[in-house]
């Protein structure tokens, strides 16, 4: 899933002037997220071009993840957590896992800049 995921994607198909480029960390305990466009990055709007996500497991389509810094939180005020679920080798989005099952952000396409 990891080596999947590398790379730049973009919310417009076929469009790769807005994009967010992922990459891990040398021990494989972070992934990182770069956009020129930015993050929010808190309640109060603030925006960052990098957002870090400590990974917490792993299986051949999923990522899950907990942003650095996350301010989101659970109905119950746990820490939003998020899934990285591979679609297809070109297609990905983002699952929080207090949504329903099937429940995913629109998806995210790979680039072919990188």
């Amino acid at each position: 899933m990891r080596e999947a995921a590398i790379g730049s994607w973009s919310s417009n198909k076929g469009d790769c002037k807005q994009k967010q480029t992922y990459s891990f960390s040398d021990d494989g305990m972070f992934m990182y997220a770069y956009s020129e466009d930015g993050f929010i990055s808190n309640k109060a709007g603030d925006i960052e071009n990098l957002s870090s996500y400590l990974i917490l497991g792993e299986s051949d389509r999923v990522i899950r993840s907990e942003i650095k810094g996350e301010y989101r939180t659970t109905e119950s005020g746990d820490t939003v957590i998020w899934d990285m679920y591979l679609i297809n080798d070109d297609e990905f989005c983002w699952h929080r896992t207090d949504w329903s099952v099937m429940a995913c952000t629109a998806s995210m396409y790979r680039c072919e800049d990188f």
